[in-house]
């Protein structure tokens, strides 16, 4: 028996439909808003759905379409998007029986389309080489973008007009005007053409022989421009010459037309040269739209795919945005404009790698362990900065790893390598463990990450609240996305202890719908443990002591009790990655585990970096005029002076004087960047350089080897002071610039 909420509705389609396919067809059902009622197949011509019994009296909709096959239901967007006709009619529930005829406009071919792509983000490493991250735990909006030829009948005239000036513009094609006709006006020549005259002559520019005699139907050329794709790659090169005199006549045709109607007709014979230059035409922008007709989750390398239909003699015009989840939440990390970004004439089942910068990358473990070891704890990376250790005494940390001192060398674009640099700001570390920790019986359950300075006594614990986000698939409903707090926890007297990632999330409440519960990233993208260095060690400000130092930093392993678990052979082994092949791991040397604990040390210096740069003056110290002249005579020097700084020298500069618009190498710094350390700072000329007295850098230009041929002259000078403290991921904006302008006269 049916449910009393719900009537068995019966559509009849078998009078008139006998050219439909209906194997590979079917019936889908609507509200008058468009809201989905359910998907029929049409054997014997008929088609049945449950609707629900509050619709008694309504209007329904009704679409032939293709087999869905497991594939979500398309929108009635879709359906019309397609040019599919709409079976309208009410339903009773007194007589749930509705009989369509065939309709007058004919059913589209339908075809699936298989759309399939990959979501990336390029990361710039610390040594300078780009790693490709796969997205995960992100959903691809896909959305079909109106045609070229639906926009254009809905554009006002006068974007017509622009339109068209543009393309010619584009193309540069230009109208020339005839020299003025002497009167009397003598007889014409044989092949004299008066409405070319009246038009004025046209030639395009650099063209060669222009023939604008030619004729062709207009269905003949309109065909041949849309199937044509060579001359979309000719038209869209600006090159008149390459176009053939079929393909230079539609562009003539526009200069010559008058009626908004007929430039507009013509217009669609070039849409496939409009939608390749879209972006410079922004006042189409308003009048692009596009329909969602298809959500798709990612997997955890990245992929998506999404089932999608549309005519046959077309091909799907794509344009795709994409959310992550994010602390919970869903947030919007692609979603360039439309109208630079649509893939157009979609190859179906070819792949559409979508860059994603503001994503956050899923790094997944590719190591071998040593033999023998199954428990373990990789500490991993601060940021994106591999921990180097210390393997061996006086063993060097390449490029771009937390070096045994605690600083690192890296590289950053603009500058080349940076050496020496300390942490600070916010740090992020991550570890790996694993597959079997936690342990089923609880020995192993806890960590705990601590910091005390070098030398001192006390460890400070980390204890910034961390989660794992989950996901849970259900039967009857959605999926919901959760996060399980993992610490701080306190264990009898250990506070601070953080549980290793479960290998399945919480259990879900008994009688639920529950499909699969599954954690939506690896430990390799969850922050193990975050320390706020601007807290432990701030920047000196005023008579604020300077608290930049060397930290050690530490990790302990605790059992459900809270009782400390020591590494040995019979409990968990602490592993490193080998510098020299990262494919494999290490264990931890005597120098690392220091009793029980995995030990390694981070610079922290937070301190700003100090730019100072007075004008410059004359002799013994003359300024400037009223007038904002530096007045020299022949034989004076020019005394220009600045103070780049760093209280512990973690920092890099570049000066740099401009005459005119034309860098003067005699008296700026070297391209490459100069440390605040140096004594000297060399300048583009044997002459002359920067000697550092008493904080400040200085030298002594002749004011003619500065003005050179010039006599009078104006320049601009520049000073840029970079810090190098880093937070692993990145430069810290620790800089400081000043800009300022002069001028010599004599």
């Amino acid at each position: 028996m049916g449910s009393p909420n719900v009537v068995n509705l019966t559509v009849d389609l078998s009078q008139g439909f006998e050219k439909l396919d209906v194997e590979s067809n079917q019936l889908h059902a609507y509200t008058i808003s468009g809201k989905y009622l359910g998907t029929s197949s049409m054997g014997g011509g008929q088609a049945s759905f449950d609707i629900p019994s509050s619709l008694d009296g309504q209007k329904l909709q009704f679409f032939v379409g293709p087999r869905l096959d497991g594939a979500p239901p398309p929108s009635v967007e879709s359906f019309i998007r397609a040019g599919a006709p709409a079976l309208s009619e009410r339903m009773l529930i007194d007589n749930p029986f509705i009989k369509f005829v065939e309709p007058i406009i004919p059913f589209p071919l339908w075809c699936i389309c298989n759309v399939r792509g990959r979501l990336i983000k390029y990361v710039t490493l610390p040594d300078g080489t780009v790693q490709e991250l796969p997205i995960c735990n992100a959903r691809v909006h896909v959305c079909e973008v109106d045609r070229i030829q639906w926009l254009l009948p809905k554009i006002p005239d006068v974007h017509i007009i622009k339109l068209r000036e543009d393309i010619l513009d584009r193309l540069n094609i230009i109208k020339t005007p005839f020299p003025p006709i002497p009167i009397p006006i003598p007889d014409p020549e044989p092949f004299f053409r008066p409405q070319k005259l009246l038009m004025g002559g046209v030639m395009p520019r650099g063209a060669s022989i222009v023939d604008p005699s030619i004729r062709l139907p207009s269905s003949v050329v309109t065909r041949k421009m849309k199937l044509n794709a060579d001359f979309v790659d000719k038209v869209a090169s600006h090159s008149w010459d390459t176009l053939n005199p079929v393909e230079q006549k539609i562009s003539l045709d526009l200069l010559n037309l008058e009626s908004v109607d007929l430039i507009r007709n013509r217009l669609l014979d070039l849409s496939a040269y409009i939608q390749l230059n879209l972006c410079h035409f922004p006042y189409l922008w308003p009048f692009l739209k596009c329909t969602e007709v298809s959500t798709t989750m990612v997997d955890h390398l990245g992929h998506f795919q999404a089932t999608i239909f549309h005519r046959c003699s077309d091909q799907p015009d794509l344009y795709f945005w994409v959310e992550q989840l994010q602390n919970n939440s869903w947030v919007t990390v692609y979603r360039p404009n439309i109208w630079c970004n649509v893939h157009w004439n979609y190859k179906c089942d070819s792949e559409v790698v979508i860059n994603t910068p503001n994503a956050e990358g899923c790094e997944h473990p590719n190591y071998d362990v040593p033999e023998g070891v199954v428990l373990f704890v990789l500490p991993y990376k601060v940021g994106n900065t591999p921990i180097f250790g210390e393997p061996t005494a006086g063993a060097v940390a390449p490029v771009g790893w937390v070096r045994t001192d605690g600083l690192t060398n890296y590289h950053y674009s603009g500058l080349g390598l940076v050496e020496d640099a300390p942490f600070g700001g916010l740090l992020d570390f991550y570890h790996d463990d694993s597959y079997y920790i936690p342990l089923d019986n609880g020995f192993i359950k806890y960590y705990r990450y601590s910091y005390r300075r070098l030398g001192a006594v006390d460890w400070v614990e980390m204890n910034t609240p961390l989660a794992r986000g989950y996901r849970t698939e259900y039967s009857d409903r959605l999926p919901t996305y959760e996060s399980y707090q993992v610490g701080p926890n306190t264990v009898n007297d250990q506070s601070s202890l953080f549980e290793f990632r479960p290998r399945v999330p919480p259990a879900a409440a008994p009688g639920s719908t529950v499909v699969v519960r599954e954690w939506l990233s690896g430990n390799f993208s969850e922050v193990a443990a975050r320390w706020d260095t601007t807290v432990t060690a701030p920047p000196m400000a005023g008579s604020t002591p300077d608290h930049a130092g060397t930290f050690e930093v530490k990790i302990e392993v605790f059992g459900a009790d809270g009782v400390k678990v020591f590494p040995s052979a019979a409990t968990f082994a602490f592993l490193m990655l080998n510098h020299l092949d990262v494919s494999q791991t290490r264990l931890a040397s005597p120098f690392e585990v220091v009793d029980g604990a995995f030990v390694m040390k981070v610079h922290v210096d937070n301190n700003a970096v100090v730019a100072d740069l007075p004008q410059p003056t004359i002799g013994s110290g003359i300024t400037d005029d009223d007038c904002g002249f530096l007045r020299y005579t022949a034989g004076q020097k020019v005394n220009i002076s600045y103070t780049a700084a760093h209280p512990h020298d973690r920092a890099v500069f570049i000066f740099s004087i401009t005459r005119g618009s034309h860098t003067l190498g005699l008296a700026s710094t070297a391209p490459t960047y100069i440390e605040t350390a140096a004594l000297t700072a060399p300048t583009g000329s044997a002459s002359y350089s920067y000697n550092l007295v008493s904080g400040t850098y200085q030298a002594k230009f002749l004011a003619s080897d500065l003005v050179g041929a010039c006599g009078n002259a104006a320049f601009a000078a520049h000073l840029a002071v970079y810090g190098k403290v880093t937070n692993g991921y990145w430069p810290l904006s620790n800089n400081a610039s000043r800009l300022i302008a002069f001028a010599l006269a004599t």
